[in-house]
């Protein structure tokens, strides 16, 4: 069925008396992940600061991605990610997250309170192989305690 095609479908099963349902759902890689202990947000605007001081940490970067710029800015991230908002990761070739967990370098210890503490990506995606390269990273080394890295 073309998009054209969709709204006489409509009307047709209105005609018929047919129930419709609708499905609501959001473009692949454009969703909040949630697992037990952390989530994985995609990386929006709001992240931009975040993101430029973990691509600044030479030791971190290192591990997780070599070939970042290290002399980014909070700007330049924030307007990346603002033009990147509307684009797909098929687009991007790629998808990039922060991970929010329990932040134990936060003075408040509290369990509820979630903090971005790492970044996850799925990177050099390949449509043709259908494949890329996971990147998890937690860059402070006090929330790599335990399984939550896992």
């Amino acid at each position: 069925m073309t998009q054209a095609e969709i709204p006489a479908g409509i009307a047709e099963a209105k005609r018929l008396n047919l129930s419709i349902m609708t499905l609501n759902v959001k473009p692949v890689g454009k969703e909040t992940l949630h697992g037990k202990r952390v989530s994985l947000e995609v990386a929006s605007p709001q992240h931009a600061e975040f993101l430029a001081k973990t691509y600044q940490l030479d030791d971190f970067m290192d591990r997780y991605r070599l070939a970042q710029d290290r002399s980014i800015t909070a700007d330049s991230v924030f307007e990346r990610l603002t033009q990147e908002k509307h684009l797909s990761p098929q687009q991007l070739k790629r998808i990039e997250w922060v991970i929010m967990g329990p932040d134990k370098s936060s003075s408040d210890n509290t369990a509820d309170k979630y903090s971005p503490i790492g970044i996850a990506s799925l990177a050099d995606y390949l449509p043709a192989h259908n494949r890329a390269e996971l990147l998890v990273g937690i860059s402070d080394p006090q929330n790599r305690v335990g399984n939550l890295a896992v």
